[in-house]
């Protein structure tokens, strides 16, 4: 049953073109229904934590940075298995839709868009950065980033593969698609902080300082500067989790954010890899996202 629609009579008696908006519509965020643009964001946030509990306890090695990184790894990867095995099972042919911004014509507006928002991702950084560090002069690495460094020194293989493909396809189809089109799917600004705020503070580590000075009961000035630390982190996370979003909602291509986030990794891992090998103590200021 085709309902008709009087608005658009309306505007067409009223000679009223419709308003465009600022943002493009996006393939994906019209061909899936609400339920499954939540289970995206409930597969990629709640699944990545649930596979790494899981892993938890079948990963035992006496090196506790081996299993951190062979877990992260393997969560990343059964996320990226479990995304594909909805792509594929979706009788609507999600699989189909997904594939379209990946053709010759589509790639080539989401490289644009996606060089675009790298750009813009690096100088947010770097000015926040800078910022920071005239703010509190011992600003420096948080803990997820100096937890990447580390595995990146021992593991770099697996913390490739991770940081620069899984991550970016997981991440984006999380937040992106899961975030922003489940709460914005009419309102676009609603979604993009939202999902900007909870992608920018799965970033962010209060919990370990906290923990540490809970068991030693005592707050020492070392757990004071690695929350200060963390707290001046934020910014620079979430602007990063709104400048993926904005990507993804001006050009309405998922492949755009995910070419932005792909770019921002490839940079970051090669700044850490420079660091370790020239001077392994150097506060890095461009992160992996």
């Amino acid at each position: 049953m085709e309902v008709y629609n009087l608005e658009n009579e309306n505007d067409t008696q009223n000679n009223q073109p419709k308003r465009k908006s600022f943002f493009n519509e996006s393939n994906l965020n019209n061909h899936l229904p609400l339920w499954e643009k939540w289970v995206f964001f409930f597969v990629g946030y709640f699944g990545l934590q649930t596979v790494a509990a899981i892993l938890v306890g079948l990963i035992r090695t006496n090196n506790s940075l081996q299993n951190l990184a062979l877990n992260n790894f393997l969560s990343y990867f059964v996320l990226v298995g479990v995304f594909i095995i909805i792509f594929f099972c979706d009788r609507r042919g999600t699989y189909k839709v997904f594939a379209e911004d990946f053709n010759q014509k589509n790639s080539l507006i989401a490289l644009i868009y996606g060089v675009i928002g790298f750009v813009l991702l690096f100088g947010v950084q770097e000015g926040l950065s800078a910022l920071n560090s005239l703010i509190y002069p011992s600003f420096g690495n948080g803990n997820n980033q100096s937890t990447i460094i580390n595995m990146a020194a021992s593991y770099p293989v697996t913390t490739i593969i991770t940081t620069v493909i899984f991550a970016p396809f997981v991440e984006e189809l999380t937040y992106r698609i899961g975030l922003i089109d489940s709460i914005g799917g009419k309102n676009r600004i609603l979604g993009l902080i939202i999902s900007s705020i909870i992608f920018g503070m799965i970033h962010i580590d209060f919990a370990t300082p906290l923990l540490e000075a809970l068991k030693n009961k005592a707050i020492t000035e070392q757990t004071i500067h690695t929350l200060i630390v963390e707290a001046l982190n934020i910014p620079i996370y979430v602007s990063s989790g709104f400048i993926l979003g904005l990507v993804y909602t001006k050009s309405g291509k998922i492949s755009a954010s995910m070419t932005t986030h792909f770019l921002n990794n490839v940079l970051s891992i090669i700044l850490i890899f420079v660091a370790i090998n020239s001077n392994p103590s150097q506060s890095l200021i461009f992160k992996i996202i």
